[in-house]
């Protein structure tokens, strides 16, 4: 996807207005230096949404990292009935733009 291609300048929130589909779900960021993960925001995931639907997430869900981020250690929990499957709830939007930046900014997308 091209028109994701904007290295440095594309935010959790622009991702999210841009990509959510029907059901609310997003596709995993791919960043620049090959870093992927997916970052959910929606009344079926753990985050703080606002009332207002066009209001951006301030925390958002966050899950198959390509590696570990230890900044979202924090976050972690454990899905019970998947063994070895962590997601990171309720992760500050502020944090998940710097790791984005950390790997070079979001360069593309994939379900």
């Amino acid at each position: 996807m091209g028109a994701l291609t904007t290295q440095g300048g594309m935010t959790v929130n622009d991702f999210i207005a841009i990509m959510r589909n029907h059901r609310g779900m997003c596709p995993r960021i791919i960043c620049y230096d090959g870093f992927t993960m997916s970052v959910q925001a929606s009344a079926a995931h753990r985050c703080n949404l606002s009332i207002d639907a066009f209001a951006p997430a301030t925390t958002v869900e966050i899950g198959c990292l390509s590696q570990p981020v230890a900044e979202f250690a924090p976050y972690c929990e454990v899905v019970e009935d998947r063994p070895g499957h962590e997601i990171y709830t309720f992760v500050p939007v502020a944090l998940v733009n710097e790791v984005i930046d950390q790997h070079g900014g979001v360069k593309d997308s994939r379900w």
